[in-house]
């Protein structure tokens, strides 16, 4: 009964505690966090790839872990585009109205100012990218290959930090606080991407520009045990 009573009070009185050291807490403390981005954009193409599909929009989500200045993440990307003229595909295919290109793969970011104040970001990585444009009932087709890409975005903070109180509870261990701040920005950005697919219909360049918005989640318990 002392055990069960003893419960009650750490679920009641845990987050008035909890945000009472997050008065005390320094933002410029919580060196690591996990992001979150999602937003669309506009992408054009270059090259021999522009004389069969020449542009579309985009819906693009990446997932990062971050480190005072530093990003690793992973990025998805799908390109919904116009159909210019019909690429060479086998007899028994037919084309797609509108091609989609989807891109896949990790990226490297470096910060220039204040992760928890409007900011730069500067990022390269490497996808793997799928321009579909042909099928044959449930069979889908088109070129492949690896993506450079190179990015850079203009971070801009909006609102105040949030404070919060997650819990988690599983069916051996008590319920437990994860106690964390979270940041809210509009991301303005512009990217190029050098297209070596496995086909020269499918080769070229990709420029594209758009705006995300972005999550960063500080964990306050985990800051705080580095």
């Amino acid at each position: 009964m002392n055990m069960i009573r003893s419960l009650i009070l750490v679920l009641l009185f845990s987050p008035l505690i909890l945000h009472a050291q997050y008065e005390n807490i320094a933002m410029d403390s919580l060196n690591r966090y996990q992001q979150i981005q999602i937003g669309l954009s506009y992408n054009n193409f270059n090259g021999e790839v522009s004389n069969f599909t020449k542009h579309g929009g985009a819906l693009d989500m990446y997932f990062a872990y971050g480190r005072n200045q530093h990003l690793f993440g992973f990025n998805m990307n799908v390109i919904m585009s116009n159909k210019v003229m019909e690429f060479s595909i086998p007899p028994d295919f037919e084309h797609y109205s509108s091609p989609a290109t989807l891109f896949f793969g990790p990226y490297y970011g470096q910060l220039i100012g204040d992760p928890h104040q409007s900011h730069f970001t500067a990022t390269i990585g490497l996808n793997y990218g799928w321009l579909l444009h042909r099928k044959d009932g449930d069979r889908i087709g088109g070129y492949h290959g690896f993506i450079p890409q190179i990015e850079f975005s203009r971070s801009i903070r909006i609102g105040e930090p949030r404070f919060s109180t997650y819990q988690f509870t599983s069916q051996f261990t008590p319920p437990r606080y994860d106690p964390s701040i979270t940041n809210n920005f509009i991301d303005v950005f512009v990217g190029y991407r050098r297209l070596f697919l496995n086909n020269e219909e499918g080769r070229g360049s990709l420029f594209s520009f758009g705006v995300r918005f972005k999550i960063n989640k500080y964990s306050i318990e985990r800051n705080l045990a580095q």
